[in-house]
């Protein structure tokens, strides 16, 4: 009996849970100049997309935080970029550097309708990629601005500053669900999809059922 009831709260929790939250990544190929329009499901301002091994032959800018393809992305004129959607996602991480200048500062602002939900800073330097967890979640806007730190002598002759970004990862906002029941020894991390919720509030009512009767039957013994 009790693996029965174990199998239908199971039932009732995985049926929530049938399909994870969808990945995506911005690898900017096959496009080029400031993107327009949606691009991989968001809406871009101020993002400009080059090839840094055409653009700028054997000087090392760019280079460097190109992770797929040819392609990077860049703040243009080194002002701030943005990206939102109509609706939440997770900008999860990214590879960044900066085109010109060493020690520049890099700002991430993550917005829900209006409010400030992260405010986050980068040290980037032209010579080097990094990968960076970004970790913003249930955000549809994303301002990157970046300003600071000194121009590399090398490139003085191109002083604003930009960063250069590769391989954007992000995902579909998620809703984190723990189950922990005791009294089976189950231990359940969950990430549905938004339209999974109700079914996900269904198998907890199952659980909470099951949790009851068996209070119930306790106490009759």
């Amino acid at each position: 009996m009790r693996s029965l009831k174990l199998s239908i709260v199971s039932l009732g929790l995985f049926a929530g849970i049938s399909t994870s939250a969808a990945a995506q990544q911005a690898t900017f190929e096959g496009t080029g100049g400031f993107l327009t329009g949606s691009y991989v499901g968001f809406n871009w301002a101020n993002a400009y997309v080059e090839n840094p091994f055409i653009g700028y032959g054997s000087l090392p800018t760019g280079m460097r935080t190109v992770v797929s393809g040819t392609n990077v992305l860049l703040n243009g004129g080194g002002q701030a970029l943005s990206i939102s959607s109509a609706s939440q996602f997770n900008l999860n991480s990214g590879t960044f550097g900066a085109a010109w200048t060493n020690g520049l500062t890099m700002n991430v602002k993550g917005y829900n309708g209006g409010a400030l939900l992260y405010d986050k800073n980068f040290s980037l330097n032209w010579n080097v990629a990094q990968n960076l967890s970004l970790n913003l979640h249930g955000v549809d806007n994303v301002v990157f601005s970046s300003f600071g730190g000194t121009v590399d002598p090398s490139f003085a002759w191109d002083s604003n500053q930009s960063f250069v970004a590769d391989n954007l990862n992000f995902g579909e906002n998620d809703y984190r669900v723990l189950v922990d029941e005791g009294d089976f020894g189950v231990s359940v991390s969950v990430v549905p999809e938004p339209m999974t919720v109700s079914l996900m509030a269904a198998g907890l009512l199952v659980l909470g059922g099951v949790q009851s009767r068996r209070r119930r039957t306790a106490q009759a013994k």
